[in-house]
């Protein structure tokens, strides 16, 4: 079954949106740096900038509203897309993954980690979910004003090409690697070339913006006994995006209190309430459990989920997008397949994580 016109649009908006509120954010910035260096000098032209300041705020605001909007849309989208159209309810996990477009789609399996707690009261088990960091997005696509002008630089002084056809200067490379470190100067010349008719926009702050889980629609928890699946529980909606830091630029963000008076941004409240990880997707209840279930527990529970509110094309770019924002940030390598990421006991991995 197609993905609906309305989310096809609504991520589209979103994107917008977004883009808009990094270029407001980075104007906002620029008139504040202007309005402090005149307050400090006691310019003459303090008034005209204290009100380009006033004015980038209010365009600031406009625009955070806007993306609010939009996240909104597209999370309202994607929930009428996790329900039955006959009935409104939670459409079956098998019926939603049986409307993909086309059976020979590849699936990937990325890791996420668990945590459970039985409430023996209630005859239900709290299950917890983490992504794991391969799902973790924290790359900066924006440039700050330096980033920009040692692209273009690095673009505008490359040589005639040697004998050999090559264009490439290894002390140009290397002093942008040894400025911007080897991962942020690969994604300044990717962005940079003079050919490229859309840069990214500019940003003030490093870093600019939360790190941001890439996530199945939903989730799905089973619970094995005895070798037979006793539970299938899907959990609600997961937000698109969902953040799995505070936002360095989120300065309007309302905090919230976690207990024992510590708050945190109520954008990642639910990595500490567990009721917030109910309604944002990140944790299922199983409930109703038989008596075995209470008195012995299960052999084994699995969550899965699958992004069927995208096109095969459209998710197949998303996962890339986050290869290379693993790239560009804390870099990206592939072990052979079967080797151990995690010591035990008597047995070293000899995978050896970067940095």
């Amino acid at each position: 079954m197609p993905v609906t016109q309305s989310l096809i649009d609504a991520r589209a908006a979103l994107q917008v949106a977004r883009t808009t509120t990094a270029s407001r954010l980075f104007a906002r910035e620029t008139a504040r740096a202007n309005l402090d260096a005149a307050t400090r000098a006691q310019s003459p032209d303090l008034g005209t900038l204290q009100g380009a300041f006033d004015t980038a705020r209010s365009m600031l605001d406009d625009a955070r509203g806007a993306e609010t909007t939009a996240r909104n849309t597209l999370n309202g989208a994607i929930g009428d897309w996790l329900k039955d159209p006959a009935t409104q309810q939670p459409m079956d996990p098998d019926a939603d993954l049986a409307r993909m477009a086309r059976t020979d789609t590849p699936i990937a399996l990325y890791p996420v980690r668990l945590e459970t707690r039985f409430d023996l009261n209630a005859r239900t088990l709290h299950v917890r979910i983490y992504p794991d960091e391969i799902l973790s997005d924290i790359h900066e696509r924006e440039l700050t004003p330096d980033e920009r002008d040692a692209g273009i630089a690095y673009w505008k002084d490359i040589p005639p090409p040697d004998a050999q056809g090559n264009h490439e200067d290894v002390g140009r490379w290397t002093a942008l690697a040894k400025r911007f470190g080897v991962p942020r100067a690969a994604y300044i010349v990717r962005v940079t070339p003079p050919s490229l008719t859309d840069p990214p926009p500019l940003r003030v702050t490093a870093p600019s913006r939360a790190a941001e889980a890439v996530l199945p629609d939903r989730f799905v928890a089973l619970a094995y006994k005895d070798g037979q699946l006793r539970h299938q529980q899907p959990g609600l909606p997961v937000p698109e995006p969902l953040a799995l830091t505070a936002n360095p630029s989120g300065e309007t963000e309302q905090p919230v209190d976690v207990g024992d008076g510590f708050t945190v941004p109520a954008s990642i409240s639910w990595t500490m309430k567990y009721s917030e990880a109910l309604q944002n997707g990140m944790a299922i209840d199983i409930g109703g459990l038989a008596d075995d279930e209470v008195a012995s527990g299960f052999d084994r529970i699995v969550v899965l989920g699958v992004k069927t509110s995208m096109e095969p094309e459209d998710s197949s770019k998303l996962m890339s997008d986050l290869l290379d924002a693993h790239h560009f940030t804390r870099g990206l390598d592939l072990v052979p397949q079967g080797t151990p990421t995690n010591n035990v006991p008597g047995r070293v991995t000899p995978f050896v994580a970067a940095g």
